[in-house]
């Protein structure tokens, strides 16, 4: 399970698009960096997210 805070971001609406691992314009988030947060591996990361998740790749 994943939680993500946007409290402190201005105009975000339900449905808004969200990265969770990759880039948006000048912006990156890699597995290494979560997988750092939750005191675990890279692979422990990508391993674990649900199928059902919509992927987009560029």
């Amino acid at each position: 399970m994943i939680i993500v805070d946007v409290t402190n971001i201005k105009n975000i609406l339900m449905g808004d698009e969200v990265v969770l691992i990759g880039r948006q314009g000048k912006e990156e988030i890699t597995a290494s960096e979560i997988a750092q947060f939750g005191a675990t591996t890279q692979y422990e990361i990508v391993t674990r997210l649900n199928p059902l998740i919509r992927r987009f790749y560029n």
